[in-house]
Order: C-alpha cells, then sequence, then structure tokens
C-alpha cells in the first residue's frame, strides 16, 4: 500500500512537470490555417488590442527620472540590455556566457548539452547522469531580457534594439518549431515568453514601426503560444494546482485579450478570469499566504495575480471584492516577510522566477510588486518607501502611507500557514512550522519544522541556506531541502518528512505540526510549537520548541523539548550568514557581522554538549552559492532530553555576567 502511494503521489508530480497522456503524433501546425481562424484583416490590429501596460513610459521625461533617481537600477537595466544585444547572458549562475551570433535556443550553456528537435512530449527533461539543467534553455526562452530592451530604445533611440528584438523572436520560431523543442514541454514557460514579447512588442512600438510583415509574423506565433497553453494545462484536477498552473491562466488572459475577436479566444479570456477566481481560494490561504510553502514563490505568484488584476483596470471585466481582498493580504505577507535588504527570507525553494524582469532585481527582491500592489489596490497596509522605479514604467505612484499603518513593528502569527513573525526593536524572527505545502504535495517544501531565520538590525544572522538547484544533482537539491540544512533537530539521523529517491518536487507528509501558544504584547513574543513526523519511528518521538523574545533586554531564548522513551541520537544545526565569530568563555560564541561593531552573542546552555563551529554552503539565488558558517552538535542520549539556546545583543557585560542575565530570564520562564 506504501508504494502504491508513493507511486501515486509520485505521478502527480510527473504530470505536474508534464502532461502525460496517450502518444499520438503531433501533427504541424498550418500557418494558413491560423491565420483564417484569426482573421486575415485582424492580424496587425489584434497587436494593438492589448491595451498599453507600461503606460508610463510614454513619457519622455519618466525614463529620465528613473535614470536620474535610481542610477543603479537603470545602469543594471543598461546591462542587461546591452548584453542581450550581444547575445550575451547571465543566468541561474552561468554568469555572463556569449551564444554567438545565432542563439541555440534549445542549449543548456551551463552543461554544454543540447535537446534535439523533436515532439515536446519525447523530450526526456531531468538526466542526472550529465549534470544537465533544463531551466536553462527554458529560462532563456522567456526572453526576460526583452523589456530592459526596449526601455533602453525608447531612452537613447538606437534602432539596434528594435531590429534585434525582431531578430530574436524570428530566430526563436525558427529554432523551435510549433511543439517540436523542449521548449514547448513546460506551458508556464510559453505563456512567460509571450507575455514579454507582447508588452516588449508594445513598448517598443511607442516610437518604433514594425514592418507589416513582422507584426502578422508575430501575431501568429502568439497565437500558437496561446493554443499550445490552453491544450496543455499544467492542471492536476485534485488539488495539488501551482504556480505553474497559475502562470497558464495569466498567459490565456493576456492573449485572449489580444485575440477576442476569435470565439476560441473569447473561451481562453473567459476561462482564465473565472479560474484565477477559484484558484485564489484554492492556492491561497485564509492569511494571504502561498500554500506551496516558499516564500519566493509566494511573491511570483503575488506576481501573477497583480499582473491579472492589472489588466482588469484597463480592460471590461472585473475580479471579486474577495479576491482584491485576499490579494491585498498577499502583498502586505510580500512586504512583511522582505528584509531590510529588500529580499524576501529564502524559506523554501526559490529559482528566481518573475513574469516580468523591467530592472533586473536580484531573484528575491520583490520591492516592484510591493509597490505595484500598493498602487493598484488602496488601503494595503505596508512600509512606506519611495516609488520603485517599476512603478513608474506602469504609470503608477505609491499612495502614502502614514508611519503609523506601516511600521511593521508588530509581530504576527499566520495560523493556517503555520509561520510567526516576531518583532523587537532590534530583532526580526521568522518561525516555520507549517505542514507540507501544495495540500500535502511537497514541490517545494523543505524539511524546516520549527526553524528559524533571525536578522539584527536589519542584518541576517541565522539563514536558511536556500535551494541551489533542481535537476542538476539528486544528492545536492536533496541536501539543500533536508532537515540538517535547516535551524532545527534531526532525530537518528531521519528527515522530518521522508523524500523519496528520484522524485525531487515530492515531500512524505509524514506529519503534523501545530502552533500550541502564540503571545505577543508590548513586553514578549512568545511561540510553542511542536512536530510529530518521528512518531514513525519506533519508538516515538516529538519535537517541541519554543522561542522566547523579551523585547525590553532584546534577549531570545529557544528551548528545546524533545519526547521520547528510549535512547536516541540528536543532531542540532544552526546555519549563519558570512560573518566573523570568535569562541569566547562560558561556551559563548559572537558573532560579528561586517556591518556591525557590537553583533551577537549566542550561548548554549548546556555545557555538556559543546558546538562545532563548521563551514556550510548558502545559495541566495537559484545556481548560486557562497561559504558561511555552521554550528552543530551531536550526541546520543535517553529521552525525554531538554535544552535551551540564547541569543544576546553583544554588551560591555563580561562573559560571566552575561550568563547570569541568560540564567535569571531562564528561572523567570522555568526553562
Amino acid at each position: 500500500m506504501e508504494t502504491a502511494l508513493v507511486k501515486r503521489i509520485g505521478f502527480k508530480v510527473i504530470r505536474k512537470l508534464k502532461i502525460v497522456r496517450a502518444f499520438v503524433p503531433q501533427r504541424r501546425v498550418d500557418d494558413d490555417a491560423l491565420i483564417r481562424e484569426i482573421g486575415s484583416e485582424h492580424l496587425v490590429a489584434a497587436l494593438n488590442r492589448l491595451p498599453l501596460i507600461l503606460t508610463g513610459t510614454s513619457e519622455s521625461k519618466t525614463l529620465q527620472r528613473i535614470e536620474k533617481s535610481h542610477p543603479d537600477d537603470w545602469s543594471r537595466m543598461s546591462e542587461v540590455a546591452q548584453n542581450a544585444l550581444r547575445h550575451r547572458f547571465d543566468l541561474l549562475g552561468s554568469g555572463l556566457v556569449d551564444l554567438g551570433p545565432r542563439i541555440n535556443w534549445c542549449t543548456d550553456f551551463k552543461s554544454g548539452k543540447s535537446w534535439d528537435k523533436r515532439d515536446y512530449r519525447l523530450q526526456k527533461l531531468v538526466s542526472l547522469s550529465d549534470r544537465s539543467d533544463v531551466k536553462i534553455p527554458w529560462e532563456l526562452s522567456r526572453c526576460n531580457h526583452l523589456l530592459p530592451m526596449a526601455l533602453s530604445y525608447l531612452k537613447n533611440g538606437d534602432d539596434s534594439y528594435p531590429n534585434e528584438f525582431a531578430n530574436q523572436v524570428v530566430s526563436w520560431a525558427e529554432g523551435n518549431e510549433y511543439l517540436q523543442t523542449v521548449n514547448w514541454s513546460c506551458p508556464m514557460d510559453t505563456a512567460i515568453r509571450c507575455i514579454n514579447w507582447l508588452v516588449a512588442y508594445q513598448t517598443f512600438a511607442q516610437q518604433h514601426r514594425f514592418s507589416e510583415e513582422f507584426s502578422k509574423f508575430l501575431t501568429v506565433e502568439l497565437y500558437k503560444g496561446a493554443k499550445s497553453i490552453y491544450e496543455n494545462l499544467e492542471v492536476t484536477g485534485d488539488g495539488h494546482n501551482t504556480n505553474h498552473y497559475l502562470t497558464n491562466l495569466l498567459g490565456l488572459l493576456y492573449l485572449g485579450e489580444v485575440f477576442g475577436k476569435t470565439i476560441r479566444a473569447n473561451n481562453w479570456r473567459q476561462f482564465a478570469i473565472d479560474e484565477f477566481e477559484k484558484e485564489m481560494l484554492a492556492q491561497i490561504n485564509s492569511d494571504g499566504l502561498d500554500y506551496e510553502s516558499s516564500l519566493p514563490y509566494h511573491g511570483l505568484v503575488t506576481e501573477i495575480f497583480l499582473m491579472a488584476y492589472l489588466l482588469s483596470t484597463k480592460c471590461d471585466f472585473q475580479f471579486s471584492e474577495q479576491f482584491r481582498n485576499r490579494l491585498s493580504l498577499m502583498v502586505m505577507n510580500l512586504d512583511r516577510f522582505s528584509g531590510a535588504d529588500g529580499l524576501v527570507d529564502n524559506f523554501g525553494d526559490n529559482d528566481d522566477g518573475r513574469i516580468l524582469k523591467l530592472f533586473w532585481r536580484k531573484g528575491r527582491d520583490y520591492r516592484d510588486i510591493v509597490d505595484l500592489g500598493m498602487s493598484l489596490l488602496p488601503g494595503t497596509r505596508t512600509n512606506p518607501t519611495m516609488t520603485t522605479p517599476e512603478c513608474a514604467c506602469f504609470g503608477l505612484s505609491t499612495p502614502k502611507v502614514s508611519e503609523a499603518a506601516g511600521t511593521h513593528l508588530d509581530s504576527v502569527h499566520l495560523a493556517e500557514s503555520g509561520i510567526c513573525q516576531m518583532r523587537s526593536r532590534d530583532f526580526t524572527l521568522n518561525f516555520y512550522a507549517n505542514p507540507v505545502g501544495t495540500a500535502g504535495l511537497g514541490n517545494h517544501k523543505h524539511n524546516d519544522l520549527l526553524s528559524f531565520t533571525l536578522a539584527h538590525r536589519g542584518t541576517p544572522v541565522f539563514v536558511d541556506p536556500g535551494s541551489f538547484e533542481y535537476t542538476v544533482d539528486e544528492d545536492v537539491r536533496n541536501q539543500y531541502r533536508s532537515t540538517s540544512s535547516h535551524n532545527t533537530v534531526m532525530v537518528d539521523n531521519c528527515e522530518q518528512n521522508r523524500m523519496v529517491r528520484g522524485l525531487l518536487f515530492l515531500l512524505r507528509s509524514d506529519g503534523t505540526p501545530k502552533i500550541i501558544d502564540w503571545q505577543s504584547n508590548d513586553d514578549f513574543d512568545l511561540v510553542v510549537a511542536e512536530h510529530d513526523c518521528y512518531n514513525r519511528l519506533d519508538d516515538a518521538v516529538t519535537h517541541r520548541r519554543s522561542i522566547y523574545l523579551c523585547k525590553s533586554s532584546q534577549a531570545i531564548l529557544i528551548h528545546d523539548h524533545v519526547h521520547g522513551r528510549s535512547s536516541h541520537r540528536l543532531q542540532f544545526n544552526f546555519h549563519v550568514d558570512n560573518m566573523r565569530i570568535e569562541a569566547l568563555e562560558n561556551y559563548l560564541i559572537h558573532f560579528k557581522p561586517a556591518s556591525s561593531e557590537s553583533g551577537l552573542l549566542f550561548a548554549n546552555c548546556d555545557e555538556t554538549k559543546p558546538f562545532q563551529i563548521g563551514t556550510n554552503w548558502i545559495s541566495p539565488s537559484y545556481g548560486v552559492k557562497y561559504p558561511a558558517i555552521s554550528l552543530s552538535t551531536e550526541f546520543e542520549c535517553q529521552l525525554p532530553y531538554s535544552t535551551t539556546f540564547a541569543i544576546m545583543p553583544r554588551t560591555e557585560c563580561n562573559p560571566m555576567e552575561t550568563m547570569m542575565q541568560i540564567r535569571k530570564l531562564r528561572q523567570k520562564l522555568q526553562w
């Protein structure tokens, strides 16, 4: 029965990546037939049917103001545009690579592997033997680089940009015959490509007149894209839909608006509108977090819903009040879990995916999406920030928010999502006790139960190591999502939720995490949570963790209680960002970030179990990693076992006085 269950769940994972159906040889598409379906008289007019998305770029002074007020953003965008003009790309950790005069759109230029031209259903997407990554050609084919080219053209008038845009569209179509390459295997990427082609075209067309021949060619290619999305929807039908399906809907919504004169396109558009309403309730928890157990994917999903809502403000359809209210919560959560550096917490999977990349921010920087949400959804309470350049390009300005409404010093417990954020003057601590996401599928979930991240005065200290890569190396993939790679406790070298060999987007839901107590007031925050994933062991084990944040002394106590009835091996792991570290007396460890003179003290209150200081790898974005610090202690003991750790700002007190302060706080809490 267990084997059958794994196979059944595994099939859902496979089906998520690629539609599985009885194979029928794909008939070659007849362009003339598509033209008749669209209506030859509408071929050029169709491209003008979509309302201008980047309305702010219609004013020449807008881009001049952006260049002056956001020089770093403008410089980064210009560099991407200039490199794309010369076929040089830096994608998913590749470093800058020159692809030569003719782009091979079906090559992973990190490993050198190329996928041949054959039916998309026959393509082998993952091969763990050659270190290839199908995400490289998929990412390149999303064509996110085209909008920086369009913005650069509007600013400097260099015709090489629109000419290269047309050349790349034709080049892509010639290198990717309809449904005959790996770049047709993922409808999500088809949708993103089509949206980028559309928005780039209309942005260029404000100042550049494309030939009628090219405009007709682009129209037909976009229609092929819409047709392939609708006929290959990434839908499971069993409550496990993901960001892939939402992106399918977004593509159909935009393309349905373009081809609205046809009966087929009207069906696409209405289908997308209806499904967006359903998926908002199915995929977004009532507290406003995406159900895939990943904050970076929450950022992507927020962008998808906002792009759909943006189009509704320009067209003749509306979303419900319930849709808008939940979208507002999504925006607030996206802002809440973004650090002082603008990066969202590295919780769960991350592949740097975006729909539009106007200024090519870092992969986990969603400040532009937060600003877009504030502008489109009046009343959305977020931190008051300077308007992003993207917001100006959309022709929107960030509403002013009162300081009282946007300080975000309040702590919060998101009950359905199982996430808490504890805040004080100096600290922001995110605590995770969330179930296996995507209704138990765990496609982007990590084994991070009762783990936490901590920032001190805006500087990340205790961190989540991230994801690195998905399908290049199974062992590396599993290591980054393992229990030992998170700031939590591992029992008997067993994962909290078991992984299944060969299924890289699946975690078995082996237990239930729950938050038992949550208190937050002016004096302290307290969270108590536990999970029973280790109840499957011969001797059932339960891990309970309590975290107390004292807002007057800025001290944090972490109390772990591992309950069982026999001897077990326990491993405690803490992952620290790259900073100076010093072991002091009385089992104190001093963390000193480069940006701070004082730093933090970390205390292991069980003096019989000293920590080992080692090295680990942090992945801030897909395909990128750097060395950092790990603290770990591992031992066998008789259960039940309890221990406490403390974190405090470094003061003038000597180590003995610091330990006395910690002891008094422990006595108060009876820890």
